[in-house]
């Protein structure tokens, strides 16, 4: 693999700029594009007498709005959404937190929306140590099961990756953590592979002052296959900012370290082994970390089987 810099810059011109809600507390937003080009977003919305609402806007491209819907779990909690995807058929799944007025016991939020905007169903997610449970991703594969990446805090393990499946209907199909040292974990993403294998990649702390890549995989029926594992050079604090996987099954992670390193055909590749299934990690260095679109920019990570 040869490390390169971008010189060229591509000029864009704004063509539309669109200001909604009134956010509340925490500042979390996503926004996916589908096939027909129309913009989805998600975020939250102060209301008065009912807090943060979660508020999920559907732009057409011109950016005028196409429908627009808030939810609220109950009375005056905080409610606040995360991340959304959209399945094959134009379903929209949403996820978030709900704080109910509380700091320490958040709950995973799961919505689904069709396509004009109507809710199809709604869960709530409070697992057995009721203390906070924090969505932070979401995945639907080809049948509308809908997999969820999360955040929680276990009973002597500290915040933990999360992963939870409900079938196309909304029921909860399964639940499984990820613990490493009874540190912390938090995901940035879950996908699923051809096999049916849902995998949730983020930070690991091995220590107090060290934090790895980390991805984790589950099988279809939610047991804990293996992990896979990645600590850069330095001081340790390696986190994780964006994922891609690609047609192949290949995983990419790009984020920042704390390491110090030069890149070199030396130190350009390391391979680690876990559970009899060798990754092979490539690491290149140069760009800034942003949106990964298979064209990383700074710390590039390429998990493969």
């Amino acid at each position: 693999m040869t490390a390169f810099n971008l010189q060229a810059q591509t000029y864009i011109n704004k063509e539309w700029e669109t200001t909604n809600g009134n956010p509340l507390g925490l500042q979390l937003t996503s926004s996916v594009t589908n096939s027909s080009n129309q913009l989805i977003s998600v975020g939250n919305t102060s209301v008065a007498g009912q807090g943060a609402n979660i508020l999920i806007t559907k732009f057409e491209r011109d950016g005028s709005i196409i429908w627009q819907s808030e939810f609220n779990t109950s009375g005056t909690n905080n409610d606040y959404g995360v991340a959304l995807t959209e399945d094959n058929v134009g379903n929209i799944i949403v996820v978030g937190t709900t704080d109910n007025n509380s700091t320490i016991n958040f709950d995973v939020v799961v919505l689904k929306y069709n396509t004009s905007g109507n809710l199809l169903w709604s869960a709530v997610y409070n697992s057995s140590f009721n203390l906070n449970d924090i969505a932070t991703s979401v995945k639907v594969d080809t049948s509308g099961n809908v997999y969820v990446g999360a955040t929680s805090i276990g009973a002597t393990t500290n915040f933990d990756f999360l992963v939870l499946k409900y079938n196309s209907s909304g029921v909860l199909q399964w639940n499984n953590r990820y613990d490493f040292a009874s540190l912390i974990e938090i995901p940035i993403g879950v996908n699923i592979d051809i096999n049916g294998d849902v995998f949730i990649t983020g930070a690991s702390a091995s220590s107090s002052i060290s934090w790895d890549f980390t991805i984790a995989k589950f099988s279809p029926n939610g047991t804990f296959i293996n992990d896979v594992r990645s600590s850069l050079q330095g001081v340790g604090f390696d986190q994780p900012l964006a994922y891609k996987k690609d047609a192949a099954g290949n995983i990419y992670i790009t984020g920042r370290s704390s390491a110090i390193m030069t890149f070199a055909p030396s130190n350009s590749t390391q391979t680690i082994f876990c559970n009899g299934a060798k990754y092979l990690i490539l690491m290149a260095k140069k760009m800034l970390p942003m949106l990964l679109m298979l064209m990383p920019q700074e710390m590039f990570i390429l998990a493969a089987t």
